[in-house]
């Protein structure tokens, strides 16, 4: 096995890229978890409240990305490797950007969702409040991208 010694990529030999790659893996799979049990955690609340929000929390969650995980987890497994500054300051940056994409999705699918509760509950009794409460919806998300961006 001291083959897996002698064979190196940027600075780093096999069983550094491999004990990486498993630690992503790992990171992956621990996140899926993670947003699988918030998902049931919460949908526990669902029968014993009368509210919605724990009903548009699990649709947030819903929303979660793959690909977005996958970013966390790379950079997660990166953490074990001894990476020149270049190519471990764009890691930083992608799972930076991953992160605030994701609570971008997480917070506009919130409000969505709210906005579209708010246009059931209310078509019965107001149905001229819908109109500007759904360009309020709008704004607030357009508010929200634009902070993510700025950052």
């Amino acid at each position: 096995m001291s083959f897996l010694k002698e064979i190196e990529f940027l600075g780093n030999d096999l069983v550094a890229w491999l004990t990486a790659l498993a630690i992503a893996v790992a990171t992956y799979l621990a996140l899926r978890l993670i947003v699988w049990g918030m998902q049931r955690w919460v949908s526990g609340f669902t029968g014993r409240t009368s509210s919605n929000i724990d009903d548009l929390i699990i649709a947030a969650l819903g929303r979660t990305k793959n690909g977005l995980l996958a970013v966390a987890a790379v950079y997660a497994g990166s953490l074990a490797l001894d990476l020149p500054s270049g190519p471990e300051t764009l890691l930083v940056h992608l799972a930076m950007i991953a992160l605030f994409l994701q609570l971008g999705f997480w917070i506009t699918d919130f409000i969505s969702g709210w906005i579209k509760a708010y246009r059931k509950k209310q078509m019965e009794t107001d149905p001229g409040s819908i109109t500007g409460m759904s360009a309020i919806g709008f704004m607030v998300q357009l508010a929200v991208w634009l902070i993510i961006f700025l950052l």
